[in-house]
């Protein structure tokens, strides 16, 4: 390799490691926790690989999150990382770094090897806006986000080996050309679009014939076939990802298909855009950021116009091979799996589904930068032997004062975006102002307020600052959606903040979602419930006593004083059977539970079954001998049975233990 070529080659991957290097120091963010601490799997580090080639990738979450995703490669790597570095989000961050910096070096050389005929400048140019693009923030600054990055690396990894191998005839290297591509499928599923990238790229920049152009993606089909019938036999009995709600796709929410592909549509030039002028930029794009659009909507109908004329320009063009034309195909196809176009998927918009596509839009800005500066690619295919790094840019110096404009820019956006991802506070602090009508990101907001800032705060004041915004939060993710996490939330800050009338009030709207609150919260939610119910009985409103201590029983079952008093209530209603079986239910969780006894001979006596009476008062003054209450009602069952001297007995006992 020549000089020019190993000093540009190391300053792209300089350039990329420097560009990220601060977020080495940021904490776990965004859904992180997915696939280091809080998942059981890859925290068993390389034990898990065996369960990981033969379960789902949201198995280690255990039964909160399951759907039919197979991404073993991209978990095997996580299980690897805390195996060497538990829970150690800088390690973890360095790592993303340091992928994305051998992954734009590795794009460098693959371009230099597609670009062969021709000097660097269009290699070193493309990559370089690849490398700086703020689109890119997520992927690398986003632990989790590493599926992209290896799925992308091993990606280019098949390139370079499929062209070597073609080059040199060399089946060994055909054989580790297609295990790459095997391992980027089996690290994020739109490794898939390079089934149809790896054939047209050999079509375009090499002199392939059709016979072993034919041979290679009968290959690629053969292995993506081998991944897909794994991949089936995997997920055979992995639930479904229920797609009938759409918070974690608004494209559900179309009211018939043409608006939803029309949405969809339009999100593409959303993308479009972004890629041209990225900012803002958000980690949510979720219901109801995004509209639903009709095709009378005027943006979505240019959106419609533009990707039919450059798809149709592309597929004119590609047979006079084109690079133009590839870099379109490369954006199109690549944006493909994610575009909601051909299968909804769960998400309808993303930052992190820009990363790969983005590398068409670099090549097609860097084609017409050359042509728009008359940049000459040929001028130094001779000499990039010789050429310094410094001789290499003054060459070209229209061309590199506009690359370094955008370069410059492109670094400034990326550094303060970046900055955003340090931690949930600051990514969602940030996010919620732009991503205003996301339902999930103000519930996001609103949890990292009350389950960081409001338990970190000492300061007695700001706690309650804190109580408030959080439900404000909330209540601004239900307005927008009725997330039920979000009323359990809201229910516990307003327990938090001694206000058990709307703690309830949001508490009965998430038991009509048929949702509960988590075992610690729902014993202090009870509690309220069960108090509550007490006011309503001492004010004498029996049937809302009685739904409050439905409302405590359904968060803690197990309740004694709850049962108890439920059959108080219902003995207040004078249904003295359901009573009495409520007070029953007491005594069978706890036998020397005195005043369920008591409460069941009262109400049997009400009947005017005096012995059964007898028998539950007998019970439970032998469970609550200091109790004078029992010993007079055992007097007055005597009394009403004729016997006059155990009567006197127990009232004299009764009055013993009174004067006490």
């Amino acid at each position: 390799m020549n000089h020019l070529k190993i000093s540009l080659g190391v300053t792209i991957a300089l350039f990329a490691f420097l560009l990220y290097a601060q977020s080495i120091s940021f904490d776990y963010a965004y859904d992180d926790g997915t696939v280091t601490k809080d998942n059981q799997l890859t925290k068993r580090g390389l034990a898990a690989v065996p369960t990981i080639l033969k379960t789902d990738y949201w198995y280690g979450l255990g039964e909160t999150l399951r759907g039919p995703v197979y991404r073993p490669a991209s978990l095997i790597f996580f299980a690897i990382e805390w195996q060497l570095f538990p829970d150690n989000p800088h390690a973890f961050h360095l790592i993303n770094v340091l992928l994305y910096a051998i992954t734009c070096w590795l794009l460098f050389i693959v371009l230099c090897n597609l670009f062969s005929k021709q000097n660097l400048i269009l290699p070193f140019v493309c990559t370089l806006l690849f490398v700086a693009h703020p689109i890119h923030t997520e992927v690398v600054a986003n632990i989790k986000s590493a599926d992209e990055l290896l799925c992308f690396l091993f990606a280019l990894f098949s390139i370079f080996l499929f062209l070597r191998a073609n080059e040199k005839g060399d089946n060994l290297i055909l054989f580790l050309a297609t295990i790459c591509y095997f391992i980027s499928l089996c690290s994020k599923e739109i490794g898939i679009s390079f089934l149809l990238i790896i054939p047209l790229l050999l079509y375009v920049f090499t002199s392939i014939n059709l016979k072993r152009l034919m041979m290679i993606a009968c290959i690629l089909l053969a292995a993506t076939g081998a991944f897909l019938l794994i991949r089936c036999k995997v997920l055979e009995a992995v639930p479904s990802i229920n797609l009938s709600s759409p918070i974690n796709n608004s494209l559900i929410a179309a009211s018939n298909f043409i608006s939803q592909k029309t949405t969809a549509i339009y999100i593409l030039l959303r993308y479009a855009l972004l890629l041209v002028f990225p900012h803002p930029l958000s980690c949510d794009y979720s219901f109801a950021q995004i509209p639903i659009h009709s095709t009378s909507d005027i943006l979505a109908l240019f959106a419609i116009i533009f990707y039919a004329a450059i798809a149709i320009y592309a597929l004119l063009t590609i047979r006079k091979k084109s690079i133009f034309s590839f870099a379109i195909l490369f954006y199109l196809i690549t944006i493909a799996p994610v575009a909601n176009i051909f299968l909804i998927i769960g998400s309808p918009m993303a930052e992190r589904f820009l990363y790969i596509p983005s590398l068409g839009f670099c090549m097609g800005i860097t084609l017409l930068l050359i042509q728009v500066t008359k940049t000459n690619t040929k001028m130094m295919k001779d000499t990039n032997k010789k050429a310094t790094l410094r001789q290499f840019i003054s060459i070209h110096p229209k061309l590199f004062i506009v690359i370094f404009i955008i370069v410059g820019l492109y670094s400034i956006k990326t550094i303060a975006r970046s900055q955003d991802w340090r931690d949930n506070t600051s990514l969602f602090g940030h996010d919620i102002m732009v991503s205003d009508k996301s339902a999930r990101l103000h519930y996001l907001w609103g949890n990292t307020l009350l389950n960081k800032l409001y338990i970190e705060e000492r300061n007695a004041d700001k706690k309650v600052v804190y109580l408030d915004q959080s439900i404000h939060e909330f209540q601004a993710a239900v307005r927008i959606f009725p997330l039920d996490i979000a009323y359990r939330d809201m229910a516990r800050c307003y327990s938090l903040r001694g206000d058990e009338d709307n703690a309830i009030v949001s508490f009965q709207k998430l038991r009509k979602l048929n949702h509960y609150l988590d075992t610690s919260d729902a014993y202090n939610m009870s509690a309220s419930f069960h108090n509550v119910g007490i006011q309503y009985l001492q004010k004498k409103q029996f049937e809302e006593a009685l739904e409050m201590m439905d409302s405590a029983l359904v968060l803690n079952p197990n309740s004694l004083e709850s049962h108890n008093d439920k059959g108080s209530v219902l003995a207040a209603l004078t249904r003295r059977n359901e009573a009495i079986r409520e007070f029953q239910k007491v005594i069978a969780m706890n036998p020397k539970f005195g005043k369920a006894y008591k409460n069941i001979g009262i109400n049997f006596a009400s009947m005017n079954d005096f012995p059964m009476a007898l028998n539950y008062f007998i019970k439970a003054s032998e469970c609550d001998t200091l109790d004078a209450d029992n010993y007079k009602y055992i007097a007055t069952i005597y009394q009403a049975l004729g016997d006059a001297a155990k009567a006197k007995f127990n009232f004299d006992k009764a009055a013993s233990l009174s004067g006490r």
